[in-house]
């Protein structure tokens, strides 16, 4: 099972979400204090909280079994502690205030989220995209060119943090069907990728597109389902975190 929680930053005031700060690792809070704005701190404080709570969840651990690490190329990675995170993994992907952490608990995942925005197609898409891709792009029409677009980017900004090489390798490199990610029923175009990765693509509100790539386990496709984090609940988990930390 995959799960998807999302939530907005934006919801809890950063005053708040401050006093939660000694939470995170040193690794985290080098990043937070390299941030020079409020709105960056606030959306990083929020999402970097929401996946130790998600983690807590979703293995039914003690928060201080949740020890996160930087990968070789700097993708926050469990410590695995035995059988029942061997396989877990889990991504973190926001577009300013909206924040989507997915868990799988049988294989890899990856998940990322943008905002529907206007940008120079041609330039852009020359960098991301593979010939093929490139060329029915531009021939689709305006009225929905950017959001196909972005579809296809989410797809391979989700496939390569999955693998865990984030943008360390051409996204250009990567292919889909284009027509398979205009009917929103995206398909690699390397067989052998496609056996072994499930690609999934879902609007996030009316300006945003987000997509997940999941391991595959045997020939079904994963389920999946979206979980709302109300600021209620956010901030109950926190505290309930924070009190079990404090009795160690």
């Amino acid at each position: 099972m995959v799960r998807i929680w999302y939530g907005n930053a934006f919801t809890i005031k950063f005053e708040r979400l401050h006093t939660f700060l000694p939470l995170l690792n040193a690794y985290e809070l080098v990043k937070f204090h390299s941030l020079r704005r409020k709105e960056d701190k606030h959306c990083f404080l929020y999402s970097h909280l929401l996946v130790r709570l998600v983690i807590v969840h979703s293995l039914d651990v003690e928060p201080s079994a949740v020890l996160l690490e930087p990968s070789r190329y700097g993708k926050p990675v469990l410590r695995t502690w035995g059988a029942s995170s061997a396989r877990f993994d889990f991504n973190l992907s926001h577009a300013g205030e909206h924040v989507l952490c997915a868990v799988n608990d049988s294989g890899s995942v990856g998940v990322d989220v943008e905002r529907v925005s206007d940008i120079d197609i041609d330039e852009v898409a020359r960098v991301v995209c593979s010939d093929a891709e490139f060329k029915l792009l531009v021939e689709t029409d305006s009225a929905n060119k950017i959001r196909h677009f972005f579809r296809l980017w989410t797809l391979k900004e989700a496939y390569l943090k999955a693998r865990g090489v984030g943008l360390n390798e051409a996204p250009s490199s990567i292919e889909f069907n284009m027509n398979s990610v205009i009917e929103n029923k995206p398909v690699f175009i390397n067989a052998e990728i496609g056996r072994e990765w499930h690609a999934q693509t879902f609007d996030y509100g009316s300006k945003l597109v987000a997509s997940m790539i999941v391991q595959k386990v045997g020939v079904d496709s994963p389920c999946f389902e979206l979980t709302n984090i109300f600021p209620k609940m956010f901030i109950t988990w926190c505290l309930s975190f924070s009190k079990q930390l404090r009795t160690l």
